[in-house]
């Protein structure tokens, strides 16, 4: 009889601060003080996790906004520095879903989806995104396969699956299916592109926008074109988007810009429209009509779309926006009044040689008068391929000269030659990318990781050594999601058992041990063998009742040297949670209760199951009752739940023997320190040298070129 759930440890004492952020937020909902400043400052390590402090962050918006607090979510967010693109994205996906929100009844609640609950075919992952009548998650689709997607959760949300299936283009992304939940839901499931958007583009450049470079309007141009012609596509069809800004546009993890969010978009084939939008986003005549005079009628057409448009190129540009930030205090009457002085007032600046053919479109698209912008967003398409198509020349005039430049250097001899040559032997880009990777993900930085392997993997030959390295960036900051699309993407590349094992790895953090244990067997099927690995194997066994096989593979550990209080603990597991104990299990169960208490370990779970043993134990051996104790008390103080814990049957002769007990506090000391669980982290112990995924990527492009050439 199991005495507690097995829960699998997360890198770097995850589950510990998971724990106490639970708490610190039920404490928020009783007592409606929510602070997330000052619960970092009190729990400093908590920030060591990035994934935690970005919920605690968000709840407090949420709980405070919700208690009819107006916040002004700039001021907001730059409390915290480390998290503000991020928290940024959250916010604006949160105000997005929110808006509109008055038409549901007031005071009704609804309930959503939660982690690992099943609904209408999908296994909810993650909650991605929520507002007042809206919750948007990562789930996996189960009648297909158990591929990741999208899921968009909302009531009445027909009318935009609806446009979303009549204006279908490369551009825009696409919804696979939608069905309706008998409670009134509407479930709309969407591939899972990615998860970047233009606004973390424009977040991570900030104060980096060379506007005299030719190559980033040429890049600005490169993502807004398609934009561009997903919607002239639309318009063509009777659709206007009006809520366009660079949160709405994702970047795909092939770098394809596409068109997100039709959730406030106006179709002449439905009769309803939801009106709502983003202030410093919206032309004049939106902000009039919504703010100004709300109750007259919407007429809004094409050229309010190209207003918006035109916002996004100069914030691209220029990295601001044209109007400054609207200050978010006082009522959205005064605020749009505010955002309709400066956009009359509002004169273009002097662009740069390199950026005038892009500015002038910016400036036709910003017009005060919709009749002085262009007409239709077809125009918008043609002056974008014209610049283009003139990037490309200026492009194609470079190679030129470099190759003129070229001819010129070997005609200087071989001091010229070996002048090249040295050049061209430098580190490439790609290999400096992956170095500062590795340096910030030794230094705990793996935000900072993730954006350096990103950008590495733009490299062809450095392109599966910087997704993999990005999914043990991901992993170690618990985005275990995230970590294993990018294991799963590079195993579909290269057949690796190391890369089965990550990805069984992820899926056992992610608490779906069927998954992680066919994955695992895949790993040793392919040839790995260490001794981590049957421990982790044997752990995710426990979890499916598989105790003979749980034995099994502690044995193949055993051989394989596995030794300490990693191996020490699934094995008390093991003993521990086998159906009926006899006589000569109970032996066992005291040998490695024993083992364990002579070893030097952390993690709340792990002493709270010892305490279990050696309660159990005590029965027979009353000794064990002050060492039961013991570990009882430092679970609570490594981060143990104590209400919880109270509960468990297995525990209360400990409470009824030490009341003490009861008045253990958390230890914020020991808190500061990573304080991981007694369990093998495979992302840690299981290593891939770069220069095999280099051979490998090398390897695969040799093929495929012959293949080319002999086709």
């Amino acid at each position: 009889m199991k005495s507690s759930r097995v829960t699998f440890p997360e890198s770097h004492n995850h589950k510990l601060a998971r724990t106490l952020a639970r708490q610190l937020i039920q404490d928020w909902q009783i007592q409606s003080h929510p602070s997330a400043v000052r619960a970092l400052k009190q729990y400093p390590f908590l920030f060591r996790y990035r994934s935690i402090a970005m919920d605690l962050a968000y709840e407090e918006y949420c709980l405070r906004s919700e208690s009819g607090e107006q916040l002004d979510t700039g001021d907001f967010c730059h409390q915290f520095p480390d998290l503000l693109d991020s928290l940024q994205q959250r916010i604006a996906i949160h105000l997005l879903l929110a808006e509109g929100s008055t038409e549901l009844v007031p005071g009704e609640r609804r309930q959503w989806p939660q982690t690992g609950e099943r609904i209408m075919g999908y296994r909810v992952c993650q909650e991605i995104g929520r507002g007042c009548f809206a919750r948007v998650y990562t789930a996996v689709e189960e009648e297909l396969g158990d591929r990741l997607v999208v899921i968009k959760v909302c009531p009445h949300g027909a009318d935009e699956a609806d446009t979303l299936g009549r204006i279908e283009h490369p551009g825009i992304v696409p919804v696979h299916s939608v069905k309706q939940d008998p409670t009134g839901l509407t479930i709309i499931c969407m591939p899972m592109l990615g998860t970047r958007t233009l606004c973390q583009i424009i977040q991570q450049d900030r104060g980096e926008f060379p506007v005299e470079n030719h190559r980033h309007c040429d890049r600005i141009v490169e993502w807004m074109l398609p934009i561009a012609e997903a919607l002239d596509h639309a318009h063509g069809r009777g659709v206007l988007h009006l809520d366009l800004k660079p949160s709405n546009i994702l970047i795909t993890d092939d770098r394809r810009p596409m068109l997100l969010d039709f959730n406030l978009s106006f179709d002449s084939a439905h009769h309803s429209h939801r009106a709502g939008g983003t202030l410093p986003y919206m032309s004049p005549e939106q902000v009039y009509q919504l703010f100004m005079e709300p109750g007259a009628e919407l007429a809004l057409d094409n050229r309010s779309d190209i207003f918006s448009f035109g916002v996004i190129l100069f914030e691209l540009l220029y990295g601001k926006l044209p109007w400054g930030r609207v200050p978010e205090h006082g009522s959205m009457h005064e605020m749009a009044a505010l955002l309709l002085e400066r956009q009359r007032a509002f004169s273009h600046t002097t662009a740069p040689p390199a950026a005038r053919k892009l500015q002038a479109v910016i400036q036709k698209c910003l017009q005060w008068d919709p009749d002085d912008r262009f007409q239709q967003m077809t125009e918008v398409v043609s002056e974008l391929e014209r610049l283009s198509h003139f990037t490309q020349r200026l492009a194609g005039t470079i190679d030129v000269h470099r190759r003129l430049l070229m001819v010129g250097a070997i005609t200087l001899g071989t001091a010229g030659f070996l002048f090249g040559l040295k050049l061209a032997t430098q580190p490439s880009s790609g290999e400096k990318l992956i170095v500062q990777g590795q340096t910030a993900m030794n230094h705990g930085r793996h935000a900072r990781a993730v954006t350096s392997f990103t950008h590495a993997m733009h490299y062809p030959v450095y392109s599966h050594e910087a997704q993999y390295r990005r999914g043990l960036a991901y992993g170690l900051d618990g985005e275990i999601l995230l970590a294993l699309m990018d294991f799963q993407a590079v195993r579909k590349q290269i057949d690796d058992p190391r890369l089965d094992a990550m990805v069984g790895y992820s899926y056992q953090q992610l608490h779906q041990y069927r998954e992680a244990l066919d994955w695992y067997l895949v790993a040793v099927r392919n040839g790995l063998s260490n001794w981590q690995l049957w421990v982790n194997m044997a752990h995710v066994a426990l979890n499916q009742n598989l105790h003979a096989d749980a034995k099994q593979y502690l044995d193949l550990a055993e051989k394989a040297g596995a030794n300490g209080a990693k191996y020490f603990y699934v094995r008390l597991l093991c003993e521990y949670w086998q159906p009926d104990i006899a006589q000569g299990t109970s032996q066992h169960l005291s040998h490695w209760a024993h083992q364990l208490v002579n070893c030097t370990f952390t993690g709340p779970d792990a002493h709270a199951d010892l305490a279990r043993v050696l309660a159990r134990l005590s029965g027979q051996d009353p000794s064990r009752l002050a060492l039961a104790v013991n570990s009882l008390e430092t679970a609570i103080y490594q981060g143990a739940d104590l209400r919880e814990l109270a509960r468990d049957p297995h525990l209360q002769v400990l409470f009824r023997h030490e009341p003490q007990l009861y008045r253990t506090k958390t230890g914020v000391q020991l808190s500061v320190v990573p304080c991981p669980e007694p369990i093998p982290i495979l992302y840690i112990t299981i290593q891939i040298p770069g220069d095999e995924l280099r051979t490998s990527s090398q390897e695969k492009q040799k093929k495929g070129e012959l293949a080319r050439r002999k086709n």
